[in-house]
């Protein structure tokens, strides 16, 4: 592993999400329907759930400002 791949791991923090195989399909299907109204690829999940936390995140930030 180079020095530039080991700091970039070091700044990305993976979490394991479980999820139910119904509640993976209903959260595909939101991706899905999300993607084909604002007419754009669909994004995967890994990138859908990431930017749930980080909308939470943000928000929780104004909020205690």
């Amino acid at each position: 592993m180079s020095n530039k791949e080991y700091i970039v791991d070091k700044l990305i923090k993976k979490i394991q999400v479980l999820l139910t195989e119904p509640e993976f399909e209903k959260l595909n299907h939101i991706i899905l329907s999300k993607a084909m109204k604002e007419k754009q690829r669909p994004k995967s999940v890994s990138a859908f759930v990431r930017e749930l936390i980080q909308n939470e995140i943000k928000k929780n930030n104004s909020e205690t400002k």
